[in-house]
């Protein structure tokens, strides 16, 4: 379960609610082994917007004090590009968030 590397010990429920924040929780059920499904070698049976999102609700589900994020919304169509924004609004209490971007 790729999301569940950001903190090994959360719920199922916490992984899923970081996949329904991300709006790729469709994607994951989707899939024969829903949450437990193999994506191929570094995802390959992805899309690059996919594997964002997934690494995004990894990053969130973490819930680090500090992001630095790299070209966060490189891969993603403008919905999803303003889910994450939307999403690091409401997050970004207590914590310090650095993007790069270069659009």
């Amino acid at each position: 379960m790729n999301i569940l590397y950001g903190r090994p010990n959360a719920t199922m429920e916490e992984v899923e609610n970081a996949a329904v924040s991300l709006d790729i929780d469709k994607i994951i059920n989707s899939l024969e082994g829903k949450y437990s499904s193999n994506v191929g070698t570094l995802g390959s049976k992805l899309s690059g917007g996919e594997k964002q999102r997934i690494l995004l609700a990894r990053t969130f589900l973490r819930n680090s004090n500090i992001l630095l994020l790299d070209e966060p919304t490189s891969s993603l169509d403008s919905h999803n590009e303003s889910l994450v924004f939307d999403l690091l609004d409401k997050n970004k209490k207590n914590k310090t968030i650095l993007i790069s971007s270069h659009k």
